[in-house]
């Protein structure tokens, strides 16, 4: 061995060393982009450096040439390696699938082919000539001109890679980069000098270059934290965002957007240049906006599924305070719109429910007390007739306190039935023939047709026939007096299998059990209601009318409700009202 040999051969002793301590650090990090390639890629630098090493050290010449043959392995593999480190950091989709492993991979694989058979045709090294201080010259013959243009492609290309992340990523995370970039130029400089012939014969810096490379990438690992804290490129993390992203110019001319913004409902033809009016259906008609914008978000609907956009547009401006476009971030809420829409829809409910429930023990207290007190006057008044002479003055006065305490029981009658107290005489009831006996029993207004489409026995169901019936003549009742002359009143009765969907839309009993029920139709042509009517209309002495008392759908309501029955009413100015009452049809004949 040669004395000048000994430093080369230390120097790369310790620089295969440090490539196996960087190797087994970043190989700990697998989790991290490129750290598995970068560990592999010290690996080879490491094969490289050893092979070097015990070149300078072997002394016979075949054992050189065997050493050199060996060292391919790690040359040939450095460039590839470079390349995929660098396109997994930088978050680069160059090399996806199988076959460009395959391409990547071929020419360093026959390098290593030729380079173990290069006797049989000197393709890679035409002659081998050993000089008097020890070193060995190798020619090169063709094939490693080839393999010298494929490995500057991959290893200019990794580089590129690095120099563009250092745009996409962060200010704080560029000098990773920059510790990497260092890393590489460094082995390349000495390779150059080596292949141009400004270095002594024989004499090859490159494995020796490695050792200042692997410095610089210990600094980038420990100062810089490299595959710790791992940069994710603006560009990556602007596509993977789940709310679509639009960048205009001042003309709203489209100059960048996110994949989500493609699939935004409503969209027709997103793309670079294309006006934002152009490419959304909706934006003309939902949002306007100016420099001084504010950025407050605007919920539009679009689309044949009625989807629910939160649209939010904020001015951009340059580092001068320029002005220079909009930010346009739009997210898709209708689920939370719908949410909120059914939370809203569940709190009316729970709020009406409770109203109901305090005007009920309301209506119950009063009708008790108000239903003694009668008592006691209709008492005491048919004892003082019972007790004149016929031909008294004083009996058409009692008939008239009769008359009127009649009619104020009547009153409670309803009034109990709203509270759903009123007395319940239960057994099987045919709600068709009861129906068609209500509307033939004289219910009518001049001016106003009532008919009956009848269907014929229904199945029986459970209640109180009397309470049933009053149910029905208060709904018919309302619907004539809302039926202006030359109106009509149309009253259907039949059987439905209501599923839970289906009681959802009841304005009352949604929380019914699903089942085969029997019900009343009423429809009239009258006016109709409007939004803020609708709810009141079963509120005790609300009305509509001024001769109205506002107890008839109030009872109805609850005497659906105390025959854990069902109804709805729909209803629009100008289109009429129709209230459809559910009983539930009895598990046992009549």
């Amino acid at each position: 061995m040669p004395p000048s040999s000994a430093p080369q051969a230390l120097a790369l002793l310790a620089g295969a060393a440090l490539a196996l301590w960087i190797a087994f650090v970043s190989r700990g990090r697998h989790a991290v982009p490129g750290s598995v390639p970068f560990a592999w890629l010290q690996l080879a630098i490491a094969l490289w450096c050893l092979t070097g090493a015990l070149h300078a050290l072997a002394t016979p010449l075949a054992a050189q040439i065997v050493w050199a043959k060996v060292q391919y392995f790690g040359i040939a593999s450095v460039p590839p390696l470079w390349l995929l480190f660098t396109t997994q950091y930088g978050r680069v989709p160059l090399v996806t699938d199988r076959w460009h492993y395959v391409v990547l991979w071929t020419v360093p694989v026959l390098m290593v082919g030729l380079a173990v058979t290069n006797e049989w045709h000197h393709w890679l090294w035409t002659s081998i000539t050993a000089l008097d201080n020890g070193r060995v010259v190798y020619e090169h013959g063709p094939a490693f001109w080839i393999a010298v243009a494929q490995n500057y492609t991959l290893l200019i290309g990794g580089t590129l890679v690095l120099v563009r992340s250092i745009r996409r990523f962060p200010t704080p995370y560029h000098r990773q980069s920059a510790a990497l970039i260092a890393g590489a130029v460094v082995p390349w400089t000495g390779n150059i000098a080596y292949l141009s012939g400004a270095t002594p014969p024989g004499l090859d810096p490159t494995p020796v270059a490695f050792v200042v490379s692997g410095l610089c990438f210990a600094w980038g690992m420990f100062r810089y934290q490299l595959f710790e804290l791992v940069p994710i490129a603006r560009d990556l993390l602007f596509d993977s965002m789940s709310d679509a992203v639009l960048v205009l110019d001042p003309n709203r001319r489209i100059v960048d957007h996110n994949q989500a913004a493609l699939v935004l409902p409503g969209a027709r033809g997103v793309e670079i240049g294309a006006t934002v009016d152009q490419a959304l259906a909706w934006w003309s008609d939902a949002a306007t906006f100016g420099e001084a914008f504010d950025g407050t978000a605007v919920v539009v609907t679009t689309g044949p599924e009625r989807r629910s956009l939160e649209v939010r547009v904020v001015p951009v401006r340059g580092t001068a305070g320029q002005f220079s476009g909009w930010l346009v971030v739009v997210r898709d809420v209708t689920d939370r719109v719908r949410a909120e829409e059914d939370r809203r829809v569940l709190d009316e409910r729970l709020r009406g429910q409770e109203k109901r429930e305090s005007l009920s023990v309301l209506a119950g207290g009063l009708a008790h007390d108000f239903n003694n007190l009668l008592t006691g006057i209709l008492g005491n008044a048919e004892l003082v007739s019972m007790s004149l002479p016929g031909n008294s003055p004083f009996r058409d006065h009692l008939a008239t306190i009769i008359t009127g305490s009649q009619r104020a029981a009547d009153l409670v009658s309803k009034m109990l039935a709203y509270a759903g107290e009123g007395r319940v005489i239960a057994g099987m009831v045919d709600i068709d023939a009861l129906t068609d006996d209500v509307v033939g029993g004289g219910l009518s207004r001049t001016g106003v047709i009532v008919h009956h489409d009848r269907v014929g026995p229904l199945p029986p169901v459970h209640g109180d026939v009397m309470q049933i019936r009053q149910a029905i003549a208060n709904v018919i009742t309302n619907a004539i007096e809302a039926t202006p002359s030359g109106g009509e009143v149309i009253v259907a009765t039949g059987v439905e299998t209501l599923s839970a969907e289906a009681l959802l839309t009841a304005t009352l009993g949604n929380d019914r059990a699903p089942g085969t029920y029997a019900f009343v139709e009423v429809r009239d042509t009258g006016a109709g209601m409007d939004e803020a009517t609708l709810p009141r209309i079963f509120d005790p002495f609300f009305s509509t009318r001024d001769l109205g008392r506002g107890l008839g759908l109030a009872a109805a309501q609850g005497i659906i409700r105390s025959h854990d029955g069902a109804l709805r009413v729909d209803s629009a100015p100008g289109t009429g009202t129709t209230i459809r009452l559910w009983f539930p049809v009895a598990n046992r004949p009549a």
